[in-house]
Order: C-alpha cells, then sequence, then structure tokens
C-alpha cells in the first residue's frame, strides 16, 4: 500500500497525485476541513475538525509527513487529532 493516505472515514488517496493540502472552513462556519486536491482537480476530504487550530496542526504532520516520506500509509484519524463530534 505505497503512497496512501488514509482518511479519517477510512478512504484511500494516493498521495503521489496530491498537489495541494489546505485548511477550509464550512459554509456553515462551524467546522474546519483538511482538504486535499489532486492532479485531476478532485477534491478529497481527509479530516474535519472543530477548530481551526486543530486542523492546521493536522494540515502541518501531514505536509511534514509528505515532505519526509518516500513510500509509507499516513493515517489523518491517528496523527490529525480528534475528529469533530467525537
Amino acid at each position: 500500500m505505497a503512497k496512501t493516505i488514509v482518511t479519517q472515514e477510512g478512504n484511500l488517496v494516493n498521495y503521489a497525485h496530491i498537489i495541494t493540502v489546505s485548511v477550509e472552513i464550512s459554509d456553515e462556519g462551524d467546522v474546519y476541513g483538511l482538504i486535499a486536491t489532486d492532479i485531476a482537480s478532485s477534491i478529497h476530504i481527509l479530516g474535519i475538525y472543530s477548530s481551526k487550530n486543530t486542523a492546521v496542526s493536522a494540515q502541518k504532520k501531514l505536509t511534514d509527513w509528505l515532505d519526509s516520506e518516500v513510500l509509507g500509509v499516513y493515517s489523518v484519524a491517528e496523527n490529525g487529532g480528534e475528529r469533530y463530534g467525537e
């Protein structure tokens, strides 16, 4: 399972195709999403957080890992903090 991000929902995203990772606020303004965009302009929701600080922290951990990892699996749920609503 090389070059894989496991989202909070358990979906698999090939990180070799990711071009951006960002934090975006929901339309309602009550939660923050850790969002990845791939080379086909598809959007992947990697995680959902109740605070901007938690979402930004998850983004930093993920981008730091992506900068250092050649092959492997990254779990947003395990490394990105507590999921919204839990």
